[in-house]
């Protein structure tokens, strides 16, 4: 089964590309960052440079301990033929102007090797530059990697967090060695490169609290993102926001774990499992069987809105019991009674490709009835799918009205 994803472009710059007086590392560029309309998690990330100038030189006690940031770069160079050289002196630089061959070669370096091993956006400066990111919290205007505005919609909405976005977007990016695939076939984007959306698109999902799948992940990564951005902190008050900091670090971190480990797990789990399901809601005449369409198990209420139960019902079980364990929410009852909905056989419709695809965009739903309802003027049911204008009475049963009714509240609350 296909997972639909949206698409959100952040463009980036370096401060050092702005400063006619450092000679570092300056890169340009996009990160493409893809995730579920309704979710806080990053399903998976692509990064663009179209300008990029590296540092040969490298600290020198990196040759010697041999860190995880020296054996990077080791293998990036030895890609486009170049060689590490220890730093002379700590401002000393030796930057090199890649050209579209090799700007080539690092993006599929980035995209097909450091994030799939779980590498952090934060740290592609480190990579740049040979040396380790000096730090921006206290100091926001120090960010080395920031969002690049020349692209800007709106003057104002959002611009200060465009600074310290990048510092802190990690704990919300999924496991890369688990999602690799997301940047293949199995995955389908709405949203295709003239029509991406944007910084501000993607802000919008953590500060527009009337979303209607807010909870307190969303909330939790829009107020980190406001402590990273502050100005002009004094030192008791940077004490205080780094602590609140780590402590919403540690609220993500843990919520992190737990969807991927205990939600994602089982969901796949199960979902593997319906789609294999035998489903013959609709019957379909000689004349659709000889035209040799494939059909697919849709859900009537979607994955992504179990998910959000799930979700809910965890962040509700926390709240009662704030030191209650990951093994005995999934244990739980009601926790095990919401995922079942993922392989239910009355929440499947046996639908072709083209018509799962346009139920999961929400051209059409059906009514408690069973009969179709069109929902976007520019679908139209071909003669030869109109054997998916109506559930049979006898396979519409009180089960599947419910997920026909759940379905059609949350999609109108979309």
């Amino acid at each position: 089964m296909s997972s639909y994803l949206e698409k959100y472009r952040l463009y980036f710059i370096t401060k050092s590309l702005n400063s006619k007086e450092s000679n570092s590392a300056k890169a340009r560029g996009y990160i493409d960052i893809f995730m579920e309309d309704n979710d806080w998690l990053i399903e998976g990330i692509n990064i663009n440079f179209d300008y990029l100038e590296i540092d040969q030189y490298t600290t020198p006690s990196w040759f010697i301990k041999k860190n995880i940031n020296f054996k990077t770069r080791e293998k990036l160079f030895s890609k486009i033929n170049l060689k590490q050289e220890k730093r002379p002196s700590t401002s000393s630089n030796k930057t090199i102007i890649l050209n579209k061959e090799q700007i080539n070669i690092v993006n599929k370096f980035f995209n097909e090797d450091y994030f799939s091993n779980n590498k952090t956006i934060k740290n592609i400066i480190s990579i740049l530059k040979g040396n380790n990111a000096g730090g921006s919290l206290k100091n926001p205007k120090n960010a080395e990697m920031i969002i690049d505005l020349k692209y800007k919609r709106n003057i104002y909405k959002y611009e200060k967090y465009k600074f310290n976005l990048f510092m802190v977007l990690d704990l919300i990016i999924k496991n890369q060695k688990h999602e690799k695939e997301i940047r293949h076939e199995n995955y389908k984007i709405y949203n295709e490169n003239l029509n991406e959306k944007d910084y501000y698109d993607f802000l919008d999902k953590f500060f527009n609290e009337t979303n209607f799948s807010y909870n307190s992940n969303f909330k939790n990564f829009k107020e980190l993102i406001e402590i990273a951005n502050i100005q002009n902190k004094n030192e008791v008050e940077n004490n205080i926001w780094i602590n609140k900091c780590e402590e919403l670090k540690k609220l993500l971190g843990s919520f992190k774990n737990f969807r991927e480990n205990y939600i994602d797990n089982k969901i796949n789990t199960l979902r593997a499992k319906a789609s294999q399901e035998r489903i013959n809601v609709f019957e379909f005449e000689n004349s659709y069987r000889k035209r040799n369409f494939e059909t697919q198990n849709a859900h009537i209420y979607d994955v992504k809105y179990i998910r959000q139960d799930l979700e809910e019902f965890t962040i509700k079980e926390r709240k009662k019991e704030p030191k209650i364990t990951n093994e005995k929410i999934a244990n739980k009852f009601e926790f095990n009674e919401i995922l079942s909905k993922v392989c239910n056989k009355n929440n499947l419709l046996n639908l072709s490709l083209e018509m799962h695809w346009e139920f999961d965009k929400n051209s059409f739903t059906y009514q408690e009835n069973g009969k179709i309802k069109i929902l976007k003027q520019d679908f139209i049911l071909e003669e030869y799918e109109k054997c998916f204008s109506e559930i049979p009475n006898n396979k519409l049963n009180k089960e599947m009205i419910n997920f026909i009714i759940q379905r059609n509240q949350k999609r109108q609350n979309k």
